[in-house]
């Protein structure tokens, strides 16, 4: 179960679990990208003539495949999450466990899995999969649109891959280091 659940978090731990990565990032981009084009006048129709426009029914088709795959990935880490060893995956807590004198404490199992739950980018997950589960289950469930927005959140889950992390944190410690010189020309810039 353990590497079931590191397959689907964590992109380091194998080439399947970065191919998983993937397969998740292209998903996220496919649903915010159809949740976006939806709502152009162009990609909309009026039935009856004065009613409110809905989205071609392309994108449901789109919406609810890719509610599926999210349904997927978050139900195999919540139900596998109780099986990981963070202790062993966590280097600063192995190197602790190894080199100190105290007795090793070890999370169990229920205490592994209120940590995912209560955990940020699990919590955004759950947020962004819920509008649809729920709009599936309600009949008149187009009050959940204003909630589907926080599925543009799951694109931070980009970040994890390795290959995209590293040009985020050269340009963040570029934009630290240069603060001074952007407000010096924003600054001149309000001058004129």
């Amino acid at each position: 179960f353990e590497r079931i659940y590191l397959t689907f978090d964590d992109p380091d731990s194998s080439y399947l679990a970065q191919i998983v990565s993937l397969v998740v990032l292209f998903t996220i981009i496919t649903s915010s990208l159809s949740f976006i084009i939806g709502t152009l006048p162009e990609c909309q129709f009026q039935e009856p003539a004065l009613s409110k426009p809905k989205p071609v029914p392309v994108f449901g088709v789109i919406e609810e495949v890719c509610l599926i795959l999210f349904v997927i990935e978050y139900v195999a880490r919540l139900l596998t999450v109780w099986a990981v060893r963070d202790d062993l995956i966590d280097e600063q807590r192995l190197l602790d466990f190894v080199t100190g004198f105290q007795p090793a404490q070890r999370a169990s199992p229920f205490w592994r899995l209120v940590r995912f739950l209560v955990t940020p980018s699990n919590v955004v997950d759950l947020a962004a999969i819920l509008p649809g589960l729920l709009s599936t289950v309600i009949e008149n469930g187009e009050g959940f649109v204003v909630l589907r927005l926080i599925r543009l959140t799951r694109i931070f889950r980009a970040f994890k891959i390795p290959a995209l992390s590293e040009p985020v944190i050269v340009i963040s410690r570029t934009m630290t280091q240069s603060t001074k010189a952007l407000y010096f020309l924003v600054f001149n810039l309000l001058l004129g």
